[in-house]
C-alpha cells in the first residue's frame, strides 16, 4: 500500500484553518501592533515557525490538518523526526514559498520537498499502519 499526498482542496482547507489559528495566536501574543514593522514581522515569523514546528514535532499534525484529517509523514511513510520538521518549518519562511504548490499534480511545496515529507490522509495512514504492523 502506497500513501499518496492529499488532494488540493483538503490541503488548502487545512492551510486556511492553520492561517486563522496563527493570526489568533499572534494577536494574543502581540495584541497591539508596535511602531516597529521589523518587530511585528519578527513576531509574526516566530509565531508562524513555532506553530508548525511545535505541533508537527509533538503530534505530526496541526490544528488545520487535524480538522481536515491529515498528517505529516516522511516520503517513506514513517514518522518525521524533529530535524525533518525543523527543516520543514524553516522552509515555510521562504518568501513566496506557497507559490511552489503551483504547477504540481499534487500539492507538494518546497517545505515538503526539502524536508522529504508529505501530507497524507490520517485514515489512510491508520490503515497503512494496520497492514504494516499487522494490528
Amino acid at each position: 500500500m502506497k500513501l499518496e499526498p492529499v488532494q488540493w482542496g483538503r490541503r488548502f482547507a487545512g492551510h486556511l484553518f492553520d492561517t486563522i489559528s496563527i493570526v489568533i495566536i499572534t494577536g494574543i501574543i502581540n495584541p497591539s501592533n508596535s511602531n516597529s514593522d521589523l518587530k511585528d514581522s519578527l513576531i509574526k515569523a516566530g509565531c508562524f515557525f513555532l506553530y508548525f514546528f511545535l505541533f508537527e514535532v509533538f503530534t505530526d499534525t496541526t490544528l488545520g490538518k487535524l480538522i481536515v484529517g491529515t498528517e505529516v509523514v516522511t516520503i517513506n511513510n514513517g514518522v518525521p523526526d524533529s530535524e525533518e520538521i525543523f527543516f520543514r518549518s524553516i522552509c515555510r519562511l521562504i518568501p513566496l514559498e506557497f507559490l511552489s504548490f503551483l504547477f504540481q499534480n499534487r500539492p507538494i511545496g518546497l517545505h515538503d520537498k526539502f524536508s522529504h515529507t508529505k501530507v497524507v490522509l490520517s485514515k489512510e495512514l491508520k490503515e497503512f499502519k494496520k497492514i504494516k504492523y499487522h494490528l
